[in-house]
């Protein structure tokens, strides 16, 4: 499916950012236990972007370049990259979650509404945007 490409080519802070939002059904598989909890982990790691930073600031060619290098590699030996998730598992799942949740265009049942405590905050909310509330302020204080 389109969706298990994107999963597995785009970086998980895109994912978050692009398709999260859209699916929040498929946060699951961002989870440690998720199958791309550890594509999580990796990319979330301080340590390997501390060991590339460190690798990056030395010569190519000198020794503590190297060391560094290979320190760097015998890290990132301990977590999983995307290439380790098997594509056909990872479709069927996205499926899988994809099958309960509402299609993206489908709008609120009337039950949906009703029973949502946000709903009719986010109403009020909407009524007057905050740039227009501070100038109203502003005209009552000099009246």
């Amino acid at each position: 499916s389109p969706l298990a490409c994107a999963l597995a080519v785009l970086p998980i802070a895109d994912v978050r950012n692009i398709i999260i939002p859209h699916k929040p059904c498929l946060s699951p598989l961002l989870e440690p236990s998720g199958l791309l909890g550890e594509v999580v982990r990796l990319e979330a790691c301080e340590e390997c972007e501390r060991l590339m930073a460190v690798a990056a600031a030395q010569p190519l060619g000198g020794k503590k370049g190297e060391k560094h290098r290979r320190a760097l590699e015998v890290h990132r030996r301990e977590h999983k990259d995307i290439e380790t998730v098997p594509l056909a598992e990872l479709d069927c799942e996205v499926r899988k979650l994809c099958e309960t949740d509402r299609p993206m265009h489908a709008l609120p049942s009337r039950e949906d509404i009703e029973t949502d405590p946000t709903a009719s905050a986010s109403n009020s909310a909407a009524e007057e945007p905050p740039h227009m509330a501070s100038k109203q302020k502003k005209r009552k204080r000099v009246k």
